[in-house]
């Protein structure tokens, strides 16, 4: 279900502490504590957003929740805010580090915006006029598999594509916003919808993920969302 994002500005609300942007105060790429037996694990995304370039760092507890944000919070919720709407944002994840724990994301104010990127005209492969369809199309070595739970655990495997150039699912049926990690063999690009139909909010990656839950993307009202646990549609992109 198409969920109604707020401003990134409501990170800011509540119980999360916001430090100064300085290099220095920016917690470390991996780092995972224990504080009253719970695991903290610190995550980092890289922004580029047109020509800025900044850091935001979340720390997690073991539910993936946010506990606290540290880094360039402000810059990031201002450039959201001045440029396009949340709930049509679109995330371009670049690069994962090995450790899946730092991200770079490139960020966009549409999904159309990212495909002109991309260099991606999905005219080529799929027929416009009827865009709320499941549909395959062409060949390629790309092997795409999502998974329940994070670390490529308890795959659907009615959701599996292999050896085509394009796929496109506008209904996942029991994975509908319940896929934690998703593997892509062989190279490919992967997007996700927060909406039926490929509408909404959309998060692409061109590496496998071991948990979605990571990448946050967003408010629906106070509650923060995330990668993990969001795909209502899905495309992908086989090279």
């Amino acid at each position: 279900m198409k969920r109604v994002f707020k401003s990134l500005g409501l990170l800011l609300i509540g119980a999360t502490v916001v430090v100064s942007c300085t290099k220095e105060e920016i917690a470390p790429n991996v780092e995972e504590e224990v504080t009253h037996s719970s695991k903290i694990t610190t995550v980092t995304h890289n922004y580029s957003y047109g020509k800025e370039e900044y850091s935001v760092t979340y720390s997690l507890n073991e539910e993936n929740e946010i506990i606290r944000t540290s880094g360039d919070t402000e810059l990031h919720k201002g450039l959201i805010e001045k440029n396009g709407t949340p709930e049509n944002a679109a995330f371009l994840v670049e690069d994962v580090s090995e450790d899946g724990r730092t991200f770079d994301i490139r960020l966009f104010n549409s999904n159309q915006e990212m495909n002109d990127y991309a260099q991606i005209d999905e005219a080529t492969a799929v027929d416009l006029r009827e865009p709320c369809t499941n549909y395959t199309n062409g060949s390629s070595n790309s092997i795409f598999k999502f998974y329940k739970h994070a670390d490529y655990v308890e795959e659907y495997t009615f959701l599996r594509r292999a050896f085509v150039s394009y796929f496109q699912q506008q209904w996942l049926d029991g994975a509908n916003d319940n896929i934690s990690s998703l593997e892509i063999l062989n190279g490919g690009r992967v997007t996700l919808f927060d909406g039926s139909c490929y509408s909404g909010m959309s998060t692409s990656v061109v590496h496998s993920v071991a948990n979605l839950h990571y990448i946050h993307v967003g408010f629906y009202w106070f509650d923060p969302v995330y990668a993990g646990d969001f795909a209502a549609s899905i495309k992908g992109y086989g090279y």
